[in-house]
């Protein structure tokens, strides 16, 4: 489903000259159903140490997280903007897909580092409900990707670690600050 979001998104605003350019297309567009801004902690993932952290983020830049509107059903989807190159992070910029349609995600291939980067960071499709302390995220979103997410997604992943939050951990070298991630998302969406 990303992929297809991925692909109307680049095809409603062709001449745009990168996605993010074109998510505030679309929002100046679609007011009444703007994509906004909000925490992207699970989306700068980093190699290491805690103290690699910082080093990655200066080098990669950081990703900022845009959602719809969640429907009616707690769906949503998410478009990864890279703040260095302002276009999209997905795992579907490090396949290979040949003319046929057919997807090499070959999870024996070599991929390169902004590869695996867009393979453990990308967006995606999401059920963030939560209602009557069941917890609807974990039921329909995270555990069926867990079970049927691309081996190549579960190898690489498995060598990536999300930065931490929370009280206490602010001094960490690898600490994310989601509220800043949230506010400068919103910032960055807004039409100049």
């Amino acid at each position: 489903m990303n992929k297809k979001n991925n692909d109307a998104l680049r095809a409603t605003y062709p001449d745009y000259a990168n996605d993010l350019e074109r998510l505030k297309a679309y929002n100046a567009e679609h007011s009444d159903n703007a994509l906004t801004g909000e925490k992207a902690r699970y989306h700068n993932k980093y190699q290491g140490q805690p103290e690699d952290y910082q080093k990655h983020i200066a080098t990669y830049g950081e990703n900022y997280k845009y959602v719809t509107p969640a429907n009616k059903q707690g769906f949503h989807s998410e478009f990864i903007i890279n703040d260095k190159t302002n276009n999209l992070v997905s795992q579907w910029n490090a396949y290979e897909i040949y003319e046929n349609g057919i997807v090499n995600s070959d999870s024996n291939k070599q991929y390169t580092k902004e590869e695996q980067i867009q393979l453990v960071d990308g967006n995606s499709v999401n059920f963030a409900e939560s209602a009557g302390g069941w917890n609807h995220h974990t039921e329909f979103d995270s555990n069926p990707v867990s079970k049927y997410d691309p081996e190549v997604r579960k190898k690489i992943g498995k060598e990536w670690k999300s930065p931490v939050t929370g009280k206490g951990k602010e001094s960490a070298p690898h600490y994310f600050d989601t509220d800043k991630s949230e506010k400068d998302a919103n910032e960055r969406l807004k039409n100049d």
